[in-house]
Order: structure tokens, then sequence, then C-alpha cells
């Protein structure tokens, strides 16, 4: 029987949730540490595909040797039905194909990993970029009323600097 068990990430959690972080005052740090971080999970996500290609293939050998001695060991016709139902029942082959299966979840778990980190930080940056190129970060944020209020001050604030001006 197949059992559940808890799966765990192809990569250090601390330092996924570091790496993940976008910091607004360090942007020109941060896209020099882009391609080190598409290499780091790059690798991440090739060991775990790596991993998984290789449990699939002991998979396969286990469940061809399983065949094998079936049709060996047993002297009554068997259908193909009953030969499958057979190994599937194997407690080595269950095992196996557990194992299989942990490793297909680790590596998407490492894609989406990969994909956070490189496509989406990216992209974070990008649009961060392009926010202080247009001044975005030099203006303060108001909401509501104090918006309203903010508009008006800045409104009687002209108004006043050209009437000064004006004498």
């Amino acid at each position: 029987m197949i059992k559940e068990k808890e799966i765990k990430t192809p990569y250090d959690e601390n330092d996924y949730e570091k790496d993940i972080e976008v910091d607004k005052y360090s942007l020109d740090i941060q896209n020099e540490e882009m391609p080190n971080l598409a290499d780091k999970y790059g690798k991440i996500v090739e060991e775990a595909r790596d991993g998984m290609e290789r449990k699939k293939v002991k998979v396969d050998l286990m469940k061809a040797d399983l065949d094998d001695n079936i049709r060996k060991n047993n002297k009554e016709k068997l259908t193909e039905a009953k030969i499958l139902n057979l190994i599937l029942r194997d407690e080595e082959y269950q095992k196996e194909m557990s194992d299989y299966l942990d490793a297909i979840h680790s590596y998407k778990i490492a894609l989406i990993a990969y994909n956070s980190v490189v496509v989406e930080k990216r992209s974070s940056i990008d649009n961060l970029v392009k926010l202080f190129g247009s001044q975005y970060f030099s203006r303060t944020s108001l909401k509501g009323k104090e918006y309203e209020e903010g508009e008006k001050s800045l409104v009687r604030e002209k108004i006043k600097r050209g009437l000064n001006s004006e004498k």
C-alpha cells in the first residue's frame, strides 16, 4: 500500500525565503545576483528532474523483473490484467512507486521555486526600476481624505506662490 509521507523541498527553505524577497532599496545588487539565482535554482530543478527519471527507470525495471518472475513461477495461464494486478500488489513495487511519486512531487516543487525566484523576482525588479525611473517613490502615498487634503494643500500652496511672484 502506498503511504503518504511528508515531502521535503529540494532546496533550503530559509534560502528560498531570502532569495524570493525583493528589496526596493537595493535593486542594483539584486539585479546583479539574478544570474547566480537562476543558476542555483536551475541546478536544483535539474537535480530533481534527474532524480525523478532515475526513480522511473528503477520502477520500470522492477516491474519488468516482477513480470518475468510471475510468468516463470506460475504454471497456469495468467491474463495480462492478472499479472498487472500481482505486480501492483507487490510491497516492494509499491515502495518504489511511492518513491517515484515523491520524486515527481519534488521536481514540481523545484519548478515552482525556480519560477518564483527567477521569473517573478526578475519581473518585480524590472517593475520597481520602472517605478523609480518615473519617480514614483519620490511622492508620498496618501489615501482617501488624506489624499484630498494633500491635493487641496498643494493647490493652495501653488496659488500662494503665484500670488507672491506677482508682487
